[in-house]
């Protein structure tokens, strides 16, 4: 259930991050980001959901004796329908998080190793090869994160802002 709720509040956080993009200037790299961002996440949403709420079922009915239980499982996820979905999902999610690891780099509001270490995060998150990678992952994604929101807070610059305000400095 965690990572059902996880990845809902990363389909918000990419929105926000798509408007942190694109506005003062258009940035030709975050909608592409965003959407195969939210493609990768919603493709992962059914097995999220399907693991948090049959999860629990299944493992009862395990401890139970019946160990066909697992069949279910293997026959919906190691076929190759549910390798190509899983597939896809980390395809597209890494690929949208490096266009806007792009993004965050051309963009010049924060450091240009936010927008490396943000693709980064994501990638090691969408293919976890060890619960230390995917560690690694998480922390990466909250250092990025945490700098953009710092950067975002952040008055702008006298001359940033007579720009943005389409009139020269005084």
């Amino acid at each position: 259930m965690i990572i059902l709720v996880a990845a809902v509040l990363n389909l918000y956080g990419l929105i926000g991050l798509y408007r942190y993009l694109t506005h003062q200037a258009g940035n030709p790299f975050a909608l592409p980001g965003l959407v195969l961002g939210v493609a990768g996440i919603a493709l992962v949403i059914p097995l999220a959901t399907f693991f948090g709420v049959n999860g629990p079922v299944i493992a009862d009915l395990y401890q139970q004796g019946i160990r066909e239980v697992i069949e279910v499982v293997e026959a919906t996820f190691t076929g190759a329908l549910g390798l190509a979905l899983l597939a896809t999902s980390s395809l597209t999610g890494t690929v949208g998080a490096i266009l806007f690891g792009i993004a965050i780099w051309r963009d010049g509001r924060s450091p240009r190793w936010t927008g490396v270490i943000f693709a980064l995060s994501v990638a090691l998150l969408a293919v976890p090869i060890t619960f230390a990678t995917e560690l690694l992952g998480a922390m990466l994604l909250l250092i990025s994160a945490s700098v953009m929101w710092w950067n975002a807070r952040q008055p702008p610059a006298l001359g940033t802002q007579a720009l943005a305000n389409n009139r020269p400095a005084e």
